[in-house]
Formats: structure tokens, sequence, C-alpha cells
């Protein structure tokens, strides 16, 4: 027993490089520790052993974050985007959304421009007439049958629309029609020999161009704002040598005899007046309704129109 506690005691003299001290809670050892031979380790008091000294103890808590490092390096340029592009169309767009006038390249370059005539349409069986006015504002005035097509009904929508070279997208500001019209979502078009197609097979309609007579003046549309007691916004269509269409937005704040809407109705004329006889009338006492004669001048694409004491002026669209 004592010779094994003097062996214990040599070897444990020369493992170590310090100088140890027994004390009560332990040894201390100043200086370096060594433990040689295979197989041996620190034995703890719970029993267990701990042969190497890299052993990983549990993950601790997440320290604080340290500083942002330096900005990388700029990366690789990227490949250049496609280049914009500027069209006529969006020339003569911007022109018309500034309120300014169109140049003439700009109406010449819009062949929706100008009034479109089409009878039997859709479910309602409908008389129409489509007016782009420029290249922003749309009138659209419609007759049908409420009872083939109840979703609608005899009224007018008016707004502005956009275009491409195959669709265009009107968006109604005043609607009186119902779900009838044009408003919307984009509508297919094309045009050829002055006919107007719109939509999609099955379901397409067919317009023709309205175009000038110079046998009869009054022929095609002519639009006026700012109009009577309503200050009102309207085009009046003469279809032919007999057919008009007449559609107006005003205020019935400032005129409560009438109301936003539309006539439809035959017309005589002489030189100087047109007779209209109304046959369906939306819009109350606006309009031509219960008038017997309005005398008329054209002079530089201007209607002037006289009944009593009132004077109205439209332009000729074209």
């Amino acid at each position: 027993m004592f010779k094994t506690g003097l062996m214990l005691g040599a070897y444990f003299f020369l493992a170590t490089t310090g100088a140890a001290f027994a004390g009560p809670d332990g040894v201390v050892l100043k200086g370096d520790l060594r433990i040689t031979g295979s197989g041996t380790g620190l034995v703890f008091p719970d029993g267990s052993i701990q042969y190497k000294a890299a052993v990983q103890g549990p993950e601790g808590a997440q320290g604080p974050a340290g500083m942002q490092g330096p900005a990388g390096p700029q990366g690789v340029k990227g490949d250049a985007g496609q280049a914009g592009q500027v069209t006529l169309e969006s020339i003569c767009a911007a022109i018309s959304a500034a309120g300014r006038e169109l140049p003439a390249f700009c109406v010449a370059s819009n062949q929706l421009i100008g009034s479109w005539y089409g009878t039997n349409l859709g479910p309602a069986k409908s008389t129409a007439v489509l007016t782009f006015v420029d290249n922003s504002n749309f009138y659209f005035v419609e007759d049908g049958s409420s009872v083939l097509d109840p979703s609608g009904r005899d009224g007018i929508e008016r707004g502005t629309y956009t275009k491409s070279a195959t669709s265009f997208t009107a968006v109604a500001s005043v609607n009186t029609n119902g779900e009838w019209g044009v408003s919307g979502s984009a509508i297919p078009y094309s045009i050829s020999n002055n006919l107007l197609t719109m939509g999609s097979n099955p379901d397409t309609a067919t317009f023709a161009k309205i175009v000038s007579n110079p046998d009869n003046p009054l022929i095609g549309s002519w639009y006026g704002t700012n109009l009577g007691q309503a200050k009102s916004s309207a085009v009046l269509t003469f279809v032919d040598n007999s057919t008009f269409l007449f559609a107006e937005d005003g205020s019935s704040a400032l005129d409560p005899s009438g109301q936003d809407g539309m006539e439809r109705g035959t017309y005589s004329r002489t030189a100087t007046t047109w007779m209209p006889v109304v046959s369906v009338n939306t819009n109350g006492e606006w309009g031509f309704s219960g008038t017997s004669a309005v005398a008329y001048a054209i002079s530089n694409n201007v209607l002037t129109l006289t009944v009593g004491p009132d004077t109205v002026s439209f332009t000729r669209v074209q």
C-alpha cells in the first residue's frame, strides 16, 4: 500500500512542471499538469471520465450582434433594359390630356374618331350611335328593347377611352343605359371600308361610319359644351336625311326640367331650319322634344342652332 502511494506520488511529480500543494479543497497546482498513457483521463466525482480536452459543450446563448462589416464590392452590371417607345398615339394622348388643340396628324392617326351608326345590335336589337369625339372622349347613345334584354334601357354613356391598333377601352363617367353600351373591359375592333366591327365571334357588332354629305350639310355628328341653362355637354347626330339621335349630359341642379339622357327621332329640313319629331325621349324637357322648328346655320364646321331667344353652337366631329 505504501509502495503504491509512493509510486503514484512519484508519477504525479514527474508529470507536473510546477508546484502542487494539498489543501482542504483539493490539490492546487501552479503550472502544467500532463496526463500520459493510453486510456487514462480525469475522473470526476460523478464517475464520468474525460479523455480529451477538446470536447464541445452545449451551445451557449447567442451573443450580441457584432459591428456591420464593410460594404462588399459592387456587383456585375446587369443587361440594359428594353428601350422605351414614344409613339404617335402616346404623343397625341398627352396633347389631348393637357386640353390642347390636337394637330392634324393626331386626328388623321386615329381612325376611330367620328361617328358610327348601328342597327339591330345585340339581344336588345338596338339602334345606336358611337361617337369618338377626339383621341380621349366618347359618347354612346342607344335605343333598344328592354323586353328583349332587361339588363339595360334606352340611354347614354359618356366618358373617356384609350386605344391600341386592335382594341379600345371605354370608361364611362355618365351611364344611363344600365348594362348596355361599350364601357367596361377592352373591346377588340377592326375597321375596313368605313365599317367598324367590334367584339369577338360570335358576339360582334358592326357600325357604319357616318360620312358627311355635301347635299345635306347637317349629316354627321356635332359636339357642344356648356350648352343652355344646364351647362350641358352633348352630341347631336344626323345619321342621314331623316334620322337623328341626341345625347346630353348636364346639371339637373341648374335646370331641373330635364336629366342626362337621349332622344331619337326623325327630321326634315330646309336650307335654314330643321324640324325634329322625337319618338324616344329619356332626358325630360331638355333637347328637342316639343320643338317644332330649329333655325340653323353652318360656318367653318360650326353649327349654330337657335330656338326662340336661345342660341347654342356645336363643332363638327371629324
